[in-house]
């Protein structure tokens, strides 16, 4: 059950990316609603203990999470500036004006990709998902499953923004970043480690996207 609803939310969630009101801020009150709705409304049903899922945890310390957050953002940023001749920025910006992201709301975007969708895709693939289904018995399944799913529902956010073989090689990294981040989570026993870290990439990630509203 838990597998078809999250399969469903993201499919769902990548025909609203089409839809004639895909703009930003519309997609964002899909997601969640799918990411952060759906799952509240499965443990309502299946009466389980949504406390099991958001616990903070024994192991709860969050300093290395933070510091390595902050190591994330350096190395995306370290990363793109190593492989810039690979992105087309023309084509990156055709694909945030196409979700009616333009340089005049990028501010507001910026913010809320970094403290509110971070959260709301942990909350979704490694709380609903991989705690949820770890806590259950499905250890390997949980960290295969959540981390294979991250990564392809980012095609519909940016499977135009690149050529095949980069999208390729992002959906891979989006794959490996799911498995740390689910590593990183069990490790601490909680689902706010891994959202530091993923706070940290996003922040690396959109200033890149700064970059290219403001700089280029």
């Amino acid at each position: 059950m838990v597998s078809l609803l999250a399969i469903l939310s993201c499919v769902l969630y990548t025909l609203s990316l089409f839809s004639p009101d895909n703009g930003y801020w519309m997609t964002s009150f899909v997601k969640l609603v799918l990411f952060g709705g759906v799952p509240l409304l499965y443990f309502l049903v299946r009466k389980q203990e949504l406390s099991r899922v958001m616990y903070f945890g024994e192991k709860g310390s969050l300093k290395l999470p933070a510091i390595l957050g902050v190591l994330c953002a350096g190395a995306i940023l370290v990363g793109y500036t190593l492989l810039s001749s690979f992105f087309d920025p023309n084509r990156i910006l055709s694909g945030l004006n196409n979700q009616q992201i333009t340089k005049g709301v990028y501010p507001f975007v910026f913010l809320h990709i970094v403290l509110v969708n971070s959260f709301l895709e942990e909350f979704f693939f490694r709380g609903f998902l991989f705690r949820n289904l770890w806590l259950r018995g499905k250890k390997v399944y949980a960290y295969v499953f959540s981390s294979v799913l991250f990564a392809l529902y980012h095609i519909g956010i940016f499977g135009n923004w690149f050529s095949h073989g980069m999208v390729l090689f992002c959906l891979l990294g989006l794959a490996v970043a799911g498995l740390f981040f689910c590593e990183v989570d069990r490790r601490c026993e909680n689902i706010y480690a891994g959202w530091l870290i993923h706070l940290g990439a996003n922040v690396g990630i959109n200033l890149i996207g700064a970059v290219l509203f403001y700089l280029s």
